[in-house]
């Protein structure tokens, strides 16, 4: 077998998927979610629209040694861009979406190749130091190709590019990246010579992993330390130097001996231990009371979006009286929570006509003068960012965005809760609460409304489907809201 180029990508997110992909039990797969085939099918259509604006060759075979020899004839001739080459050097192959000519001498005369990656998303990941960086996966995969390269053209190339969401042809440095792609591709030969064993660790895409509940049950099974929130594998690794293993030894830790461990601080072991024994007790601790802010109208606003090209279909505004009955109080019903309205697209409704419906029923609300809107984290404050510089604002908007309350900042720090993460579904569950969607999920709700577009009348249901789902969003904020003042009161 060979080392792929995709293998090496995956080697960014998780070595043991790489591991059970190359040796494990075929008939432990599960099948992907909906939501990963809606995005494979947007990742492939943005790509069909990106090469048919471009004059490409592509090489022709029934199989990889036809292909690889049609590939490496295009490259001799001098082709300016070739589609799908499929390349191979040692133990290692690929098939980059594109190779792009330069000038630069190699065994093929006065031109060489550099490696082209077509992507469905931005090449760079957020960087609180204002410095763009890539995204490992992304760059990992394109050392790869430049590897290859380099066993056929006669010397690495330096520079790679990225064709991102917006056509944008970024070019990427691959030298800073370099000596962690090596010691990810070692890890990978290892992996695929079995000579390294990998184990299964929690992350936050695991449930999107074919591979999920293989895992899920190993890593329960063993109770393994990653199942606290915010320890990944290269703290698991180090952990386990100092014979921490599980959440149990966690709990027991002695903070001198974790503050020894290169990267953890006090504030960490403090937080991991607090976390582990708290998970292991199934209630909650309270460390500092949280009053909200008091206001004659609460609003619970909550958005459905396509996260990968930044748009926004449907705005989901929950409105309550501060005086009515709060989840947890005797006799509550769902008509407690308040009147829900949801401004969603209907058929193929442009984002901008969305956006404006929106903003004539924030005018309404502003009307209300006093109110507070309840978010949980950033997501709606980032998005609503985003559309008011592609679609315009207004005073109510801006009064509007004000009073947002982050109820994710006293999840985070008023309180511990013993659950293996902090997202909205989570800690609104442990408060008790349910949504009424037997598969609830923001992911499965860009499926639904993809499905939806895909035939409007006959799949109405759900767009019904993700309105329903959203309301119950908006209510779970609510119930983590009243949990967290009745139980600081």
């Amino acid at each position: 077998m060979t080392v792929t180029a995709s293998d090496i990508a995956s080697m960014t997110r998780c070595s043991h998927r790489v591991y059970l992909d190359r040796h494990g039990n075929p008939d432990d797969r599960v099948p992907y979610p909906d939501f990963l085939q809606i995005l494979w099918e947007s990742g492939r259509l943005h790509e069909e629209g990106v090469v048919a604006a471009l004059d490409i060759s592509q090489p022709k075979g029934n199989d990889f040694d036809s292909l690889f020899k049609s590939s490496i004839e295009l490259m001799t001739s001098g082709a300016p861009l070739i589609y799908q080459s499929v390349l191979k050097h040692d133990d290692m192959s690929g098939i980059p979406d594109i190779l792009k000519k330069v000038d630069k001498p190699s065994r093929f005369g006065q031109h060489s190749y550099v490696p082209v990656e077509i992507k469905f998303g931005m090449a760079w990941i957020d960087s609180k130091a204002n410095k763009l960086k890539p995204k490992p996966h992304y760059i990992a995969q394109l050392c790869a190709y430049a590897e290859i390269l380099g066993g056929i053209q006669g010397f690495v190339p330096e520079t790679a590019f990225v064709i991102d969401s917006s056509d944008t042809w970024v070019e990427l440095t691959l030298r800073d990246f370099w000596p962690e792609y090596e010691r990810l591709r070692n890890s990978a030969r290892d992996i695929d010579r079995k000579s390294l064993a990998t184990m299964a660790g929690k992350k936050a895409a695991c449930d999107q992993c074919a591979w999920f509940e293989l895992c899920d049950q190993d890593i329960r099974k063993r109770d393994d330390v990653t199942l606290v929130s915010g320890i990944g594998e290269s703290h698991r690794e180090k952990l386990w130097h100092i014979g921490i293993r599980t959440v149990s030894h966690l709990v027991d830790a002695d903070h001198d001996l974790l503050v020894t461990v290169k990267g953890i601080g006090k504030t960490s072991a403090t937080k991991w231990t607090r976390q582990a024994r708290v998970q292991k007790s199934a209630d909650a601790e309270i460390r500092e009371r949280w009053i909200p802010p008091s206001a004659p109208y609460e609003v619970s606003y909550d958005i459905e979006d396509f996260f990968f090209s930044s748009t926004v279909y449907l705005h989901g505004l929950l409105i309550r009286r501060s005086t009515s009955r709060k989840f947890g109080d005797k006799d509550h019903s769902p008509d407690d929570f308040g009147q829900y309205e949801a401004i969603c697209g209907e058929g193929n409704e442009s984002e901008e006509s969305i956006w404006h419906r929106f903003m004539s029923r924030v005018e309404e609300i502003d009307r209300l003068s006093d109110y507070i809107v309840y978010v949980y984290s950033h997501h709606e404050v980032t998005y609503l960012s985003k559309l008011r510089e592609r679609h315009g604002s207004s005073a109510a908007l801006e009064r509007f965005m004000s009073r947002f309350v982050d109820l994710f900042e006293p999840v985070r720090n008023h309180f511990v809760f013993p659950t293996e993460s902090t997202s909205l579904k989570s800690i609104a569950s442990f408060c008790g609460f349910s949504w009424r969607d037997p598969d609830p999920g923001g992911s499965q709700s860009i499926a639904w409304w993809a499905n939806y577009l895909k035939d409007p009348v006959r799949n109405a249901p759900l767009r019904d489907r993700v309105i329903r789902y959203n309301e119950d969003d908006t209510r779970a904020s609510l119930v983590i809201k009243d949990w967290m003042e009745r139980m600081s009161r």
